[in-house]
């Protein structure tokens, strides 16, 4: 399942906003799709730039005002600001905004063992007993068989 998301686009702010919140887990793999809404921009390429947690980066040219968050994009916990910048004929306009997303981590790691519990939850407690219940049990043996294949009895 694909999340989308709209990021607004003002350069006259220099800002990007979405309209709800970003939520990420680290590790998600071509989950994330972010449709930017640009309004009045006359340029021939779209170019963002990406500024990972642990400092690493990347330059991807938007194709129909999207981008697909890779999962070398997801590596790590923190924030991954970015810049939007408009070009013509190679050259960049003065134009730009910029955003940013957290990236949270994962409460557990795929590889974590998890230990089993020796303590039985009361609702499954509860589930067994009456699994086990015997309406004999209830009167010492002398249940009324003429109602016991209803479940009735003593």
């Amino acid at each position: 399942m694909i999340n989308s998301y709209n990021l607004y686009v003002d350069f006259i702010n220099g800002v990007i906003e979405p309209d709800r919140p970003i939520k990420i887990v680290r590790n998600d793999s071509d989950s994330i799709l972010l449709k930017f809404k640009i309004k009045n921009a006359e340029a021939e390429r779209k170019v963002i730039k990406l500024l990972f947690p642990n400092g690493t980066g990347c330059i991807r040219e938007l194709v129909n005002d999207e981008l697909i968050l890779k999962s070398d994009m997801l590596k790590f916990k923190g924030t991954i600001r970015f810049e939007l910048s408009l070009y013509n004929n190679e050259q960049r306009l003065t134009n730009f905004a910029l955003g940013s997303m957290i990236i949270r981590d994962e409460l557990l790691d795929e590889d974590t063992m998890i230990q089993e519990d020796d303590r039985l939850p009361i609702l499954t407690t509860l589930i067994n007993e009456v699994k086990n219940f015997n309406i004999n049990d209830v009167d010492g043996g002398n249940a009324d068989t003429k109602y016991s294949i209803n479940g009735g009895g003593a």
